[in-house]
Parts: structure tokens; C-alpha cells; sequence
């Protein structure tokens, strides 16, 4: 389907916040309510929302493909049925993120803005802004520059950067 026709269904869609400048690639799978991204967000192929709290993208966020975001937990408290009984808890992602390809975000998830994650990684809890973020579970591996030096040329928002 062209992505102008996929972009203007998944704008009809009421779960879902779509702005101008937002593109979603084919394969996506939406089952979360609601789901909002900010302007300038990519979301690649196959990715995957789950649950029912909130899962909201900010401005230039970059997505990879078949990476998955699921809101939804289990207890694991009753013997005789570990996956009884759930919680749900929103995710955010803050401005200027870059999530690799298969990366799993858990409920309750924050990444700060300008974070990039790094292929295969298991999130969970929180990610300080401007760092990159890898492994399973994931956990900062380096901080990012920030200021001048990491805007873009001739590029003047400064959604990516720290203010």
C-alpha cells in the first residue's frame, strides 16, 4: 500500500495521534489505546504496540524495524497460573530517540530524550537522557554529546538536544 494511503487510514484510526511529518511504515501492529507521536517520527517496519495504557513517542523519534512496545504485565503471583491476573503502565519516549532494530520496551518504560538504544536491547525503568542504552537488560553504556556539537547543520530545533 503507498505510504501516502497507509498514512491517511492510520490517521482515521481514534486510538491513534498521528501529526503532519510522522511516517509508519508497513506490517505495523497497533493494539495499544491510545498511541500518539509527535511530528518528525519514523517508524519502521513491522513494529509492535501492545496493551492498553498509553504509549506516546515525542518529536524525531526514530524507530527501528520488528521492535516491539508492550504496556501490559503479568503478577506471576498465582502458583497455579503465572500469567494471571496484569498490570498496565504507560511508556515514554522522549524527543530525538533513536530505537534500533528489535528492541523490546516494557511497560512502565521511560527513555529520556536523545537516547539512542541499541539493537536487540530489553528495556525497562528509566533512561537518563543523551545516553546510549544496550544489552538485556539494557543499561547506559556511554553518555552522548549535547549542546552545539550535536546539532545537525543547518538544523535548527532543538527537539534532539538537551535545553
Amino acid at each position: 500500500m503507498p505510504s501516502t494511503l497507509r498514512m491517511w487510514l492510520l490517521k482515521r484510526n481514534p486510538r491513534l495521534s498521528i501529526p503532519d511529518g510522522t511516517l509508519v511504515q508497513s506490517g505495523c501492529y497497533f493494539e495499544s489505546n491510545p498511541i500518539s507521536f509527535g511530528r518528525g517520527v519514523y517508524v519502521n517496519k513491522r513494529v509492535q504496540f501492545y496493551g492498553e495504557a498509553e504509549i506516546r513517542l515525542g518529536e524525531n523519534v526514530a524507530v527501528g524495524f520488528d521492535t516491539v512496545f508492550t504496556t501490559t504485565t503479568h503478577l506471576g503471583k498465582f502458583e497455579d497460573h503465572r500469567a494471571a491476573g496484569g498490570e498496565e503502565h504507560p511508556i515514554r519516549i522522549g524527543d530525538g530517540t533513536w530505537i534500533a532494530a528489535r528492541v523490546t520496551v516494557l511497560p512502565g518504560t521511560i527513555i529520556g530524550r536523545g537516547c539512542i538504544v541499541a539493537a536487540g536491547a530489553v528495556v525497562r525503568g528509566e533512561c537518563q537522557p543523551n545516553g546510549l542504552y544496550a544489552g538485556v537488560p539494557a543499561k547506559r553504556i556511554r553518555d552522548l554529546p549535547t549542546g552545539a556539537l550535536a546539532r545537525r547543520p543547518g538544523f535548527d530545533s532543538e527537539c534532539a538536544v538537551e535545553k
